[in-house]
């Protein structure tokens, strides 16, 4: 008598059920990662959300941590592949240029490297302290959930996705940056002194770092003395600007620049001060966004001064960062004016090759990769990523790294590319 033939057992549709709780629980927890902040995200929540059961949840993701660094390598690789965020190619592209272009006094330089038949370009704008500190967010951001949630650095979620390479950039970045600090707390050159732009920039670059007001070394001290300098030139007064405009000279060319950043840093610090420092934070951020939200203009964008006739990427996505960051430490923004901002960015979004332009109307600039950096990342921090011009500006700037061919001929990628 013939031996039955036992068949092999089928389990891929076990397979599939497995894949699709996964990739539930992965889409649960980042929408609840983006829209309560990572500390105050509990795991219960997130298999709740997932219609699944803890245990299974635990299952598949030893920890909150773990379940995060899977949740960063959809976002940005595209996918769940055991590959570490630190090891896919465009991060260490990334890293690797970050800490290649380094000073050896620990500081950004921006000079260019100009492509074949093109003259170097010098940006006349302080370079040495806004790269230095660009970068160094960018370093540190590149693992760090989005702006307004710095008090998430407390548990360092995914502080094995930082190389040695990259921390010993961050390092003497911070170092650079610190020496350079004046008395009063500012940051600035001849050209640019005592600059609340600048200023802003060199404290969240601190505070990304993990510095905080008061605490361990001296850097402790420089985010401290960085905030007074902040609130003292809101204190001030300025011929043609709003009371509790954030910048200490009025000539400034482009005003609102400082003035965004400056709202964007305290909103950042605000959870990291305490009783009257707090408050007085908190008075002048509320002061800082009726500002941005009044120079708002009727295509939803800002320009560099506070009038609403104008406006360009740049500063709009500097103000979108502002404002998003205010309203993490509890200041109130307007829907519409969110609304209007994230509009603007998308109408300058070209459709056909992906990029973001300078105005909506206007023709591909030289610093594509840059204002396509700033527009993804403003899209992502207004949570209005995952939208079809975002995942064109994404997949814009994955090309233009692997080819080559941003066409940027200064190293504004230090600034928008690096926070991206």
């Amino acid at each position: 008598m013939a031996r039955a033939v036992k068949k092999p057992y089928d389990n891929s549709r076990r397979q599939a059920q497995v894949r699709a709780t996964r990739l539930r629980i992965i889409e649960a927890a980042k929408a609840l990662f983006i829209d309560r902040g990572y500390p105050a995200t509990t795991l219960e929540a997130i298999a709740d959300a997932a219609d699944t059961s803890l245990p299974t949840l635990y299952r598949m993701f030893s920890s909150k941590p773990a379940l995060l660094k899977i949740v960063l390598d959809v976002s940005f690789g595209g996918d769940d592949e055991p590959i570490a965020f630190s090891d896919r190619p465009e991060i260490q592209k990334a890293v690797a240029y970050l800490t290649k272009t380094q000073s050896e006094d620990g500081s950004w330089p921006m000079k260019s490297r100009a492509h074949p038949g093109e003259k170097p370009f010098t940006n006349p704008v302080p370079i040495t302290y806004f790269g230095s500190a660009w970068a160094t967010m960018g370093l540190m951001r590149s693992v760090i959930l989005p702006s307004g949630t710095a008090s998430a650095q407390d548990e360092k979620p995914a502080k094995e996705m930082i190389t040695k390479e990259a921390q010993a950039a961050i390092d003497a970045g911070i170092a650079y940056l610190a020496k350079q600090q004046m008395d009063d707390g500012a940051w600035g050159t001849r050209q640019y002194p005592k600059n609340v732009g600048i200023t802003s920039f060199a404290g969240l670059a601190f505070l990304s770092a993990g510095h905080r007001p008061g605490q361990g070394p001296p850097p402790g001290d420089v985010v401290a003395k960085a905030i007074d300098y902040v609130l003292k030139c809101g204190e001030q007064k300025h011929i043609q600007l709003p009371a509790g405009f954030l910048v200490q000279d009025r000539s400034l060319a482009s005003p609102m620049y400082s003035h965004g950043y400056a709202v964007w840093f305290l909103a950042e610090a605000h959870a990291v001060v305490k009783g009257d420092k707090q408050k007085a934070v908190k008075d002048a951020l509320t002061r800082g966004v009726k500002i941005i939200v009044d120079a708002q203009n009727s295509q939803g964008g800002w320009r560099y001064r506070p009038d609403p006739k104008d406006a360009d990427l740049s500063v709009t996505a500097c103000q979108i960062h502002a404002l998003f960051a205010a309203m993490k430490a509890g200041v109130e923004v307007p829907e519409e004016t969110l609304d209007n901002a994230i509009r603007y960015v998308r109408s300058c979004h070209d459709g056909k090759e992906g990029f973001f332009r300078y105005q909506p109307q206007g023709s591909k600039s030289n610093t594509p990769l840059a204002l396509t950096g700033g527009a993804v990342s403003a899209l992502a921090v207004a949570k209005a990523g995952e939208d079809e011009p975002w995942k064109r500006g994404v997949a814009f700037l994955k090309a233009a790294q692997s080819a080559n061919s941003g066409r940027d001929t200064s190293h504004h990628p230090n600034y928008y590319y690096g926070q991206f």
